[in-house]
């Protein structure tokens, strides 16, 4: 994440990573020494939630570019970083903003991930977010691309698999 980020939790790079390149840090580091605050805590008690989250792309004009549906299970938390989901198939991880304010408890009930063409089983969470493009995606290529990340703080609506 750029330095310019640290003002804006929900704006940060979307990157698929490598589990074998982990970081470092421990979970829930806190920055210089300092206690863990609140939302840490709450960060926190999200680790091993298996969660599905769906995501809406708009382009930098705000037109629709496409809809995606993952699930995982929450690996890592840090409110600087984000929280890092692990997808079912145990290699690819996804790193979410640590806003929490879009997790809503899922009903129980079996829901089919479509991308990745798996059923889960009472996940605990559902989450959805849109997702900006902030940059003209024409520019020369080199220049950094910016996605900002916006909640939606309404109860997401997902079909389940009966």
């Amino acid at each position: 994440m750029s330095k310019d980020n640290k003002a804006d939790p929900n704006r940060i790079d979307v990157e698929i990573i490598d589990p074998s390149q982990e970081s470092e840090r421990p979970v829930n580091q806190p920055i210089d020494g300092e206690a863990p605050t609140e939302i840490d805590a709450d960060l926190v008690g999200m680790l091993e939630k298996t969660v599905l989250v769906g995501l809406t792309y708009f382009d930098f004009k705000q037109e629709f570019i496409q809809q995606r549906q993952i699930s995982g299970t929450v690996v890592r938390v840090t409110p600087q970083d984000g929280i890092t989901l692990r997808f079912p198939d145990g290699k690819t991880e996804f790193t979410l903003p640590s806003d929490l304010s879009c997790w809503f408890k899922a009903p129980e009930g079996r829901y089919f991930d479509q991308e990745s063409n798996i059923e889960i089983t009472n996940p605990d969470f559902l989450i959805t977010w849109d997702v900006h493009q902030v940059q003209d995606k024409s520019k020369p290529d080199g220049q950094h691309e910016w996605w900002e990340w916006k909640p939606r703080t309404v109860p997401p609506a997902v079909g389940q698999k009966n």
